[in-house]
């Protein structure tokens, strides 16, 4: 949960120190945090995916080893 928080913390510290660069440093940034949300996107649902393979994989294992 810490880990997470970090994270989701990040990219806002980010922005904040750069905000007084000139423009183009903003474009390059904005990139850079939908870089960073899109992969936190990609490893929840990496996450989730994983969870629902081993709750399929140990209620066919129970069913199988039951029967």
């Amino acid at each position: 949960m810490l880990v997470l928080r970090a994270v989701l913390s990040t990219p806002v510290a980010v922005n904040f120190s750069f905000a007084k660069q000139p423009g183009s440093q903003t474009r390059f940034q904005s990139l850079k945090t939908s870089y960073l949300w899109a992969t936190l996107a990609i490893y929840l649902i990496a996450i989730v995916v994983h969870r629902l393979n081993l709750s399929t994989h140990d209620s066919a294992y129970t069913y199988f080893s039951t029967r």
